[in-house]
């Protein structure tokens, strides 16, 4: 089927290339006109494949047409069994029932999709159907079978390793868990989103995530991150020259002052939106900013002004309601004219359909004496073989008793022998990862302070000496067996804090912490090995990024501590570099602590890791 697929794709491409060469009148060509053309003499899934583009030609343009090049590629996928045409078919209907806000008939389709590509080998498709049905079922409100869908969606996302799918399928949830009034648990999402978004390549898909984090983060209570995200997303998407978005930047940013009673800076915000918008034709912003300004302006108690923003804004929305009807009144023409159009196809079709009901009768009573010959001879294949599988089962079972016997005996055998060495292996290695985690971490920062000094003053050499004393204590530590004082006298973040001092005096690091709802939430045991996962990321960093600057959060959020790890290095392919120790030694921790973690690199663009552990 896939190799079919190729082919067909193959030659609708060539003969779309074919009629474009040949109908261009000044050097251009109408796609529409084009796309029909090659509709009279196409055949089969080439000619199901164009009428689907054309589906997506009108579907922003005329949603009659789109629904009608749809219908017809589903009814002739179905004819000839075109699976995967069915199942896009299904899909572009869905959409378009969608935007119609006929909901149970978008919720038939992409079901119907969704019974037809479980028996396919396709993620992809599977992955956007549950997308789309997380879409409709936050239509109707329905957020928690949506955000299921989302789920199993953003999953298949990771699996695949689709960064820009992950991305997507993260701000979905996201916006979802905000509807759900969950915006801490938004703020993680968005967080992901971000660490796997590629602004250069998907600019407006990042530029989302910007949006949706500032709100986010208002609404947890983060005002000066809300603005940081918020103005990041405006100039986005003025860069990107996305109006709709530059204009919810600027509503949004009047909102936040003006749920902070900072009622000047929100009328200002607002001013600064509308003299965006006021040499547009763009009726709808006008309207929406000089409302704003007005109700503003009311709030604080200035009349004069209020009255004078309110006559702008009813002239706007005048303008704008203008504007609707006449839209209107040309879209009932053109629906007319479509559904005369309609009527007449489905008269050519039914005729169509009486000739091949006709044929295909005759063509059936053949298939039927035929299935009936086909049957009789698997029935007696079938038995046959039951017979013969029969007579092998018997044979089998006795040499797999015998097989069994023989396994038990290897299998004590094998255990005995692991006994013995597995404790020996097991101190081997806590003594290996305890030189490695305490003591490579504290050496690498007394080169960097060595480094970052000509000569050394008293104050940096006391530094030193400090340094130094504390990787002779740790020294002790490993050789008495005892478990990391240092943590458990001063605590975690204590001694995080105590780390950044270090980087910040050396002079040639920075070092960003923030630490949210981190209240001594991890046992004892739990903050010393987490301190020593942080210092095994910073070692790496200081040995092979090259990086000037790190930023590490904290952040619990429902039971699970959230730690974010980030250097502004030279970064890596975590698929092509092979794990060293301490690769390894961060992956025995995480999941000592039943935690998770994930590591985004690329070269020349830094590294982030992320790791979630739960603290319940």
């Amino acid at each position: 089927m896939l190799k079919r697929d190729f082919i067909s794709l193959t030659i609708l491409w060539i003969c779309l290339v074919f009629v474009f060469f040949n109908s261009i009148p000044n050097g251009f060509a109408n796609t529409e006109d084009s796309l029909l053309q090659a509709l009279e003499y196409q055949k089969d899934t080439v000619r199901i494949n164009t009428l689907n583009e054309l589906c997506w030609y009108y579907i922003d343009k005329d949603l009659s047409k789109s629904k009608i090049m749809a219908e017809s590629a589903l009814q002739e996928s179905q004819q000839i069994n075109y699976l995967n045409g069915i199942v896009f078919s299904h899909r572009k209907l869905s959409s378009i029932y969608r935007r119609q806000h006929n909901f149970d008939s978008a919720q038939y389709h992409l079901h119907e999709a969704l019974k037809i590509i479980e028996n396919l080998n396709s993620p992809v498709q599977l992955m956007r159907i549950n997308t789309g049905l997380g879409n409709l079922y936050t239509d109707i409100d329905n957020h928690e079978k949506a955000l299921s869908y989302y789920m199993l969606a953003n999953q298949m996302a990771y699996d695949l390793k689709d960064s820009n799918y992950y991305s997507i399928t993260c701000n979905n949830i996201g916006i979802n868990l905000e509807i759900q009034n969950k915006p801490q648990k938004a703020v993680s999402y968005y967080h992901r989103g971000l660490s796997y978004s590629n602004p250069s390549e998907f600019p407006e898909n990042y530029t989302n995530l910007l949006i949706n984090m500032g709100a986010a983060q208002f609404y947890s209570g983060n005002r000066d991150s809300a603005f940081y995200y918020n103005n990041q997303a405006r100039q986005s998407y003025i860069n990107l020259d996305h109006k709709s978005g530059v204009a919810d930047c600027y509503l949004n940013e009047g909102y936040y002052y003006e749920a902070s009673n900072q009622f000047q800076q929100a009328i200002r915000a607002y001013q600064e939106g509308f003299q965006y918008f006021k040499n547009s034709k763009d009726l709808t912003q006008q309207y929406n900013f000089t409302k704003n300004i007005m109700l503003t302006y009311g709030a604080i108690g200035n009349v004069d002004s209020m009255y004078h923003y309110f006559y702008l804004s009813e002239d706007y929305g005048h303008e704008l309601q203008q504007a609707k009807t006449d839209k209107a009144i040309h879209e009932i023409a053109i629906k007319y004219d479509v559904e005369k159009k309609e009527q007449d196809l489905k008269l050519a079709q039914q005729e169509n359909e009486k000739i091949e009901l006709s044929n295909s009768l005759k063509q059936k009573t053949i298939y039927i004496l035929l299935s009936i010959i086909v049957i009789i001879a698997l029935i007696v294949l079938v038995f046959y073989n039951l017979y013969r599988e029969k007579q092998k089962l018997t044979e089998m079972e006795v040499v797999s008793k015998n097989q069994e016997i023989e396994g038990l005996i290897k299998d004590q055998e094998i255990k005995t022998y692991s006994a013995q060495i597995e404790g020996i292996e097991k101190e081997r290695k806590r003594v290996a990862q305890d030189l490695h985690d305490q003591i490579g971490g504290i050496l690498a920062t007394i080169k960097l302070q060595f480094e970052s000094q000509d000569s050394l003053n008293e104050k940096s050499l006391n530094h030193v000496k400090s340094l130094v004393n504390e990787s002779i204590r740790s020294v002790r530590s490993i050789s008495h067996n005892l478990s990391d004082g240092r943590i458990a006298e001063m605590g975690l973040v204590r001694s995080i804090e105590n780390l950044k001092t270090s980087l910040i005096d050396s002079g040639k690091m920075t070092f960003d912490l923030f630490l949210e709802n981190y209240n001594n939430s991890c046992s004892p045991n739990g903050e010393r090995e987490i301190f020593k996962i942080i210092l095994e990321l910073l070692s790496n960093t200081l040995k092979h990024a090259h990086a000037d600057h790190i930023v590490l959060q904290l952040n619990v959020i429902d039971d699970t501590l959230h730690i974010t790890f980030e250097d502004n290095g030279i970064g890596f392919n975590p698929e092509k570099v092979q794990k060293g120790l301490g690769m390894r030694t961060i992956a025995q921790r995480v999941n000592a602590l039943l935690g998770k973690w994930y590591v985004d690199s690329k070269e020349n663009h830094g590294s982030t890791t992320v790791i979630e552990i739960p603290v319940a």
